[in-house]
């Protein structure tokens, strides 16, 4: 159990205010970076042959998840790309892990996933 000691009340509450925001778990937001449309898509099972993607809107880095979605929005795919290699200056090329099940009108959103800390709220009545 840890000991400490204040003269001052608000330095208490500040410290047990922090300590019990430490045991929060953290929040995730999910930050989109860019859009791309599929232009080449290899048919069949043939994982050898990868995408060819212009992008839309945006920006497309290997840093980031990548998200398959259909026509009317139905993710077929999410997580991160096997190779990603820039061709042109809005053309790319990428290859998706164990995935074969794409169709030239799907599009393909990049995005991020940023670590928030929770932080508790406190309101003091002063009544």
């Amino acid at each position: 159990v840890p000991y400490f000691t204040h003269k001052v009340v608000y330095r208490i509450i500040d410290y047990v205010s922090d300590e019990l925001d430490k045991m929060l778990p953290p929040d995730y937001i999910e930050e989109r970076i860019g859009l791309a449309e599929i232009l080449s898509a290899p048919a069949g099972l043939d994982f050898t042959v990868p995408l060819v993607c212009r992008v839309v809107e945006g920006k497309f880095n290997e840093d980031f998840s990548f998200r398959i979605l259909s026509q009317n929005g139905k993710v077929k795919y999410d997580g991160r790309s096997k190779e990603f290699e820039k061709i042109g200056e809005n053309m790319f090329e990428m290859r998706f892990p164990f995935f074969t099940e794409y169709e030239l009108t799907d599009r393909i959103e990049c995005y991020d996933l940023i670590l928030r800390k929770k932080k508790l709220f406190w309101e003091v009545n002063t009544e």
